[in-house]
């Protein structure tokens, strides 16, 4: 899955099925500026955690993905570490109707953000994204 419509159309016809984002989305969220800068801190050995997580925002770039989340956890031997991520965990296409959930959200039948039924109010069926995981190994800067 490539593009917001495509989301769309997999929201109204998918059933819920998980699904696999595609190499676009992907691209967009590793080679964002939230990412990269996580990035950077981890295998420069700045990170204060050799595991953790943290939140990428690509809503400009990637609508129906938004706010996503990644996970990471830092292994080393002597002489090179490896930082592993798993991308668009805890996520999904949840809630389509974005106005509402901006301007209803402390309503109690109105909770967005997450599988549903929340403020599904069009018909379609919130799913979860499969997440993706990449290990990236590089130099060990002193963990």
């Amino acid at each position: 899955m490539e593009n917001t419509a495509q989301a769309l159309r997999h929201y109204f016809n998918g059933n819920g099925t998980p699904v696999t984002l595609g190499n676009n989305t992907i691209n967009a969220l590793v080679l964002s500026g939230d990412f990269q800068s996580r990035h950077q801190r981890i295998i420069s050995g700045k990170s204060t955690s050799l595991n953790g997580s943290f939140s990428v925002n690509l809503t400009s770039n990637i609508f129906h993905v938004g706010r996503t989340n990644v996970d990471y956890s830092i292994k080393c031997v002597p002489g090179n570490c490896s930082v592993t991520y798993d991308l668009f965990v805890r996520d999904g296409f949840w809630d389509v109707d974005f106005i509402n959930e901006r301007f209803l959200k402390g309503a109690p039948l109105f909770q967005p953000d997450g599988p549903g039924p929340n403020l599904e109010m069009f018909g379609g069926t919130p799913y979860p994204y499969i997440p993706i995981r990449g290990t990236y190994t590089f130099p060990n800067p002193g963990y």
